[in-house]
């Protein structure tokens, strides 16, 4: 399968953040069949996240940046203190 480049579509970062949290809760070895099967994923779309990993990973920390900083501005344009 060929890398692909960002930006990636909405499931393709949908499949990669799954992936995430299985591999960051570390309680399964994310080679194993079962945990492809357990989170709903096809072979396809599993070895898609593989193969494109550190591209997903830094699309993924971009958009949480995005995102943070939207809730930033968000909480000064309406006077929220967190």
């Amino acid at each position: 399968m060929k890398k692909q480049k960002a930006p990636f579509t909405y499931g393709q970062m949908a499949n990669y953040r799954i992936y995430e949290w299985a591999r960051v809760a570390g309680e399964a070895n994310m080679f194993d069949p079962l945990v492809r099967i357990s989170l709903g994923m096809t072979e396809k779309d599993f070895l898609f996240v593989v193969e494109n990993y550190a591209a997903l990973r830094e699309q993924a920390q971009q958009e949480d940046l995005r995102d943070i900083a939207m809730a930033a501005n968000l909480a000064d344009r309406f006077d929220i203190h967190f």
